[in-house]
């Protein structure tokens, strides 16, 4: 099972989305996380589990996994330290769209939805600094996600059989909202 402890200053100091905080910004940032620590093969979150929080990997390597009905899970990042993972909790609450499994033993910051919205609305500037970390890793995923169907496409129009029509225009839908849907 994880474990919880405070955050060292040094953790929220040495993660680059905090850089140049004051040391009061950086101690609201601190009091406002847990500790988390991770053995290898320990499961973080899976997915359909609630979620309501998101996880700054200090150090370590964690794989985020899909499950896909009929499949076995299905690996879709590995990801290494000073990354942001669970942000999705963290935004829209709700059960969790993937298995996070630590892959080496990890250090992550735990960020709730309560103490991320409480600290917005205080307007402390590490909240600031986080929701832009977040939102540029949303948009990678979101720009990633395009070209991987873009290239969908292109592969299923290649083969020019009628069968073919029905795939495109799923996956042309599918592109339409991710581009006009903020959730599916």
């Amino acid at each position: 099972m994880p474990t919880n402890g405070a955050i060292a200053l040094e953790e929220i100091e040495d993660l680059r989305w905090f850089a140049g905080l004051n040391g009061e910004e950086t101690r609201a940032a601190a009091s406002a996380m847990t500790a988390r620590r991770l053995d290898a093969g320990e499961v973080l979150f899976k997915q359909g589990q609630p979620g309501d929080s998101a996880y700054l990997l200090v150090e370590g390597r964690m794989e985020v996994a899909i499950c896909v009905p009929g499949q076995k899970n299905r690996c879709v990042a590995l990801l290494e330290a000073k990354t942001i993972l669970g942000e999705i909790g963290l935004m829209l609450g709700g059960l969790r769209t993937a298995t996070a499994t630590a892959r080496s033993a990890a250090r992550l910051c735990e960020v709730s939805k309560d103490a991320f919205d409480a600290a917005l609305k205080s307007d402390e500037p590490w909240a600031h600094r986080l929701l832009l970390a977040i939102a540029r890793v949303l948009a990678r995923r979101v720009s990633s996600t395009d070209q991987q169907l873009i290239s969908l496409i292109e592969e299923i129009h290649g083969g020019d059989a009628p069968s073919h029509g029905s795939h495109v225009a799923e996956l042309e839908r599918l592109r339409h909202r991710l581009f006009t849907q903020w959730s599916f």
